[in-house]
């Protein structure tokens, strides 16, 4: 079932030339009440870029927000979003109540040819929804 879903997630983003993560791996993250993932960067082997697909398969009652380079994204049970973990600096918000947020996390290690298409539209992403700094003063 993870395998089927892990490969389904990497046709749909059009990766490629990918390897798996040889530190992180795939993973199963669960983050009780009062937890948060705190701001950083992943790891990269040479000539690629760190990738994570992130499936959210339990959600607590508010917070645990995924943020990326500090701008949240809304997700629900069963969303997948792509993580450029060696390019973007992710984290999450508290989780508040006692229901805990689990993910599962395909960590993928990927040719830099898909990785800088991949991340040309996230900076266009990341761009669009930055305050400007017109509207910051």
């Amino acid at each position: 079932m993870f395998r089927a879903k892990k490969q389904e997630l990497i046709a749909r983003f059009g990766l490629t030339n990918w390897i798996a993560d040889p530190k992180l791996h795939d993973l199963i993250g669960h983050i009780s009440e009062g937890g948060a993932v705190h701001p950083h960067t992943d790891f990269e082997c040479e000539g690629r870029m760190h990738m994570r697909i992130n499936v959210l398969v339990s959600k607590p009652e508010g917070g645990c927000v995924p943020l990326l380079d500090d701008i949240p994204i809304a997700v629900d049970l069963g969303d997948a979003w792509l993580c450029l973990a060696s390019h973007c600096k992710h984290a999450t918000t508290a989780v508040e109540g006692p229901r805990a947020r689990s993910i599962v996390s395909y960590g993928l290690q990927v040719g830099r040819e898909d990785g800088f298409k991949l991340l040309t539209t996230y900076v266009g992403w990341r761009n669009a929804r930055r305050p400007t700094r017109a509207a910051a003063e």
